[in-house]
């Protein structure tokens, strides 16, 4: 894995370590106050402002380039985390607004960074690598804060992770600036992909973080009332864990077997995953939140490589892929509040059984 990539990484790491905690146990906490609702709203408000953000993307990096795209988009991580303890929906709102454009660039950057910097035969081991660098950091956060928050409180906890993310970007300043020049793009061109046999690709792509969304709001929300915030965040650790152990193994199965059929077996996983939560045991929850993980993790590998490979500029795919991506997250965390536990998985594999037979027809 080249030194660039790996430094990224690293940066990703301490970032997400801070906002993905953020995420897990947003809903959670605000329920006591009777606004469980208010943070998926902020958290959809934020999805809903990254495809804004990644439709402009390629466009503010061609003038920034990436290195510096990088830098300045991260830093909305920080202020989105540490606007959560003020449990202020207005400066909430204003702080998931300019998270969600800062997102659509820091993704769409991150994925021109790795294309332009591997083959297509690195890129499914490289995005393996990354992605279970950046996603055990998340793990480690979900799970030392549940323990912690119960003995400083979240909103100490929260600034705390704010300032892990602000060293997520101060690391970001020791990458080296891509020497190819970024081409501008028109929103036309970007628009293009939707039109090509990427349109196969979007239900399981979108699937991915409709899981996640409900994860993190209507099934969170239901293993809370059974056993505590600390039992939400714990099960939802073994989600996180799933991801990290499985995106470098992830990675060489696509490289072997190829990406659609990785992606294939993965909808079928994520059906039994969703089925096995919909029994409310111990052993259910476990696994189906050990299979969520695996297709996230799927997606952000495998799929990603598969989308690097179609018709179109680097800049115009990764946009596309986040785009797609952050739609997901935007359906179920505005639904995610309200919807049953039992709707939010029966709903789950309904698509994934949908984009598995989609997926049959790229060709």
């Amino acid at each position: 894995m080249k030194k660039d990539i790996l430094i990224m990484a690293l940066a990703f790491s301490l970032i997400f370590f801070s906002f993905n905690t953020a995420q897990q146990y947003f809903a959670a906490i605000y329920s006591d106050f009777g606004m469980a609702q208010v943070a998926s709203l902020s958290l959809a408000v934020t999805y809903l402002f990254f495809v804004i953000g990644a439709f402009f993307a390629p466009g503010f990096i061609s003038r920034t380039g990436l290195k510096k795209a990088l830098i300045i988009s991260s830093v909305a991580y920080a202020l989105f985390v540490a606007a959560i303890p003020s449990v202020n929906p207005l400066l909430l709102m204003i702080a998931a607004i300019i998270n969600g454009l800062s997102a659509g660039v820091l993704w769409t950057a991150q994925a021109m960074y790795v294309t332009k910097s591997t083959t297509i035969k690195e890129r499914p081991v490289t995005y393996g690598i990354f992605n279970a660098l950046f996603l055990g950091a998340s793990f480690i956060g979900i799970l030392a804060s549940s323990f912690i928050i119960t003995l400083i409180g979240f909103k100490a906890l929260f600034y705390i992770m704010a300032a892990v993310s602000l060293l997520g970007t101060g690391t970001l300043f020791f990458i080296a600036e891509h020497p190819e020049t970024i081409p501008r793009t028109h929103i036309k061109e970007l628009l293009h992909i939707f039109r090509t046999k990427a349109i196969f690709l979007i239900p399981a792509i979108i699937v991915a973080n409709i899981s996640f969304g409900f994860f993190v709001s209507a099934i969170s929300l239901h293993m809370k009332e059974i056993n505590g915030i600390a039992f939400a965040g714990q099960i939802g650790s073994l989600y996180w864990i799933s991801e990290i152990f499985s995106a470098l193994v992830i990675g060489y199965i696509a490289q072997h077997i190829g990406t659609r059929n990785t992606l294939k077996i993965m909808c079928l996983i994520l059906i039994a995953g969703s089925l096995l939560l919909l029994t409310g045991s111990m052993i259910g929850f476990i696994a189906g939140a050990v299979m969520a993980g695996l297709y996230f993790s799927a997606i952000i590998t495998a799929g990603m490589t598969e989308v690097s490979t179609l018709e179109g500029k680097d800049h115009d795919k990764a946009a596309f892929f986040q785009i797609v991506l952050a739609s997901g997250a935007i359906v179920s965390l505005l639904v995610g509040a309200v919807i049953s536990f039992e709707m939010a998985n029966i709903s789950t594999a309904i698509l994934a059984a949908i984009s598995f037979v989609l997926l049959f027809f790229m060709k």
